[in-house]
C-alpha cells in the first residue's frame, strides 16, 4: 500500500468535505515547509487525515486476514507531519494492527 498516495487522497477529499480549495492547503504546506512550524490550521487537517488514514489501515489488514502482510511502502508524510498527528497515527495504527492479529490467535 503507497501511504503517501492514499494519504493525499484522504487529505483532498476532507479539503472538498470542508469546503477548503486545495491551493490554500498547499499554501499552508509550503509556509510549513519554509518555516518549520505547523500552523494550527494545517496542524488539524493534519490530525483529522492521520486519524482517517489509521481507521482505513486498520480496514486495510483486518481485510487482508490474519494470514496476510499489510506491505506499507513510501510513507514520507508520516515522517513529514510526525508533530502534527503522524506520531498519533503510528500509536493508533500499532494498536489497531495488534487487535487484529489478536483476534484469530
Amino acid at each position: 500500500m503507497d501511504f503517501n498516495k492514499e494519504f493525499l487522497h484522504i487529505f483532498r477529499a476532507l479539503a472538498h468535505e470542508l469546503n477548503t480549495d486545495w491551493s490554500k492547503v498547499l499554501r499552508a504546506d509550503s509556509a510549513f515547509t519554509g518555516s518549520g512550524e505547523l500552523k494550527p490550521g494545517l496542524r488539524s487537517y493534519v490530525q483529522r487525515v492521520t486519524g482517517r488514514m489509521s481507521e482505513c489501515l486498520v480496514e486495510m489488514a483486518e481485510e487482508a486476514g490474519p494470514k496476510m502482510v499489510l506491505f506499507v511502502h513510501n510513507a514520507r508524510l508520516l515522517a513529514r507531519y510526525s508533530d502534527g498527528g503522524g506520531h498519533v497515527l503510528d500509536t493508533l495504527f500499532l494498536k489497531g494492527l495488534k487487535a487484529v492479529a489478536t483476534v484469530g490467535a
